[in-house]
């Protein structure tokens, strides 16, 4: 509106810049940066307001076409290019992030159970998409405030913020380890994965990130001994 846009710089002492859009002959919004302000007043009421004009919509669509391929290297350095799960330190920062101000979640590893055999037997490209496949099958298990990244090779942490009982996060890997079995049907070679599982069920803060680390590999250790395709759960 012509009236109010001039009555806002009618309030004004000194020339201002401004930033709005307004629409063009063909109904479209295009930004432009103004310019103006008083040049003569009397008794209070202003009755000379000059200024300059200039689409900026160029600029504008510059600037956010850097600002995506800002966020674009932002997310490629963060995050797995296999699995399109955090990465290594991207994961290490976050969950260090998250005990710190949290006392109560579940810290997993998850090992891929005989990978090495997947890879020689079947191939790498195989490897890859079953890589992949237990990746999307941790991403849909987890809540959007969850973490799930790749640690690295064939192993996988998740940190579930939650304060669970003890049932709860049985169930909750035992789940897991159940669909990772049973989803096989969707790979291109019909061919057996399954996982192993390390988790330490933290009710107590002051734990740091190579104390939650430590005792979940060693839980993983353990379901591995076990006999694999399994879990074990220590809690802290």
């Amino acid at each position: 509106n012509v009236d109010i846009f001039l009555a806002e710089f009618a309030q004004r002492r000194d020339f201002e810049d401004i930033e709005l859009q307004l629409h063009a002959t063909d109904g479209t919004l295009t930004w432009h940066a103004v310019r103006a302000g008083n040049i003569e007043k009397s008794n209070g009421r202003s009755l000379r307001i000059i200024g300059t004009i200039k689409n900026i919509q160029a600029l504008k669509d510059a600037e956010a076409c850097r600002e995506n391929k800002e966020r674009q290297l932002l997310m490629q350095s963060r995050c797995d290019p296999m699995t399109q799960l955090l990465n290594r330190s991207a994961m290490q920062q976050a969950i260090e992030d998250q005990i710190n101000s949290q006392a109560a979640y579940m810290f997993s590893i998850i090992d891929i159970d005989d990978f090495k055999s997947t890879n020689d037997n079947h191939g790498h490209v195989f490897g890859d998409e079953v890589l992949k496949y237990v990746a999307d099958i941790l991403r849909n298990a987890c809540r959007s405030n969850d973490i799930t990244g790749r640690l690295g090779g064939d192993e996988f942490v998740m940190l579930f913020r939650a304060d669970f009982t003890r049932e709860e996060a049985d169930r909750r890997l035992i789940s897991i380890i159940r669909r990772i079995r049973e989803g096989v049907d969707t790979l291109s070679i019909e061919a057996r994965v399954s996982v192993s599982i390390g988790a330490i069920l933290v009710t107590r803060p002051g734990l740091s990130f190579l104390d939650v680390y430590r005792s979940a590999d060693a839980a993983l250790y353990e379901a591995k001994h076990k006999g694999k395709k399994t879990y074990s759960l220590s809690v802290y």
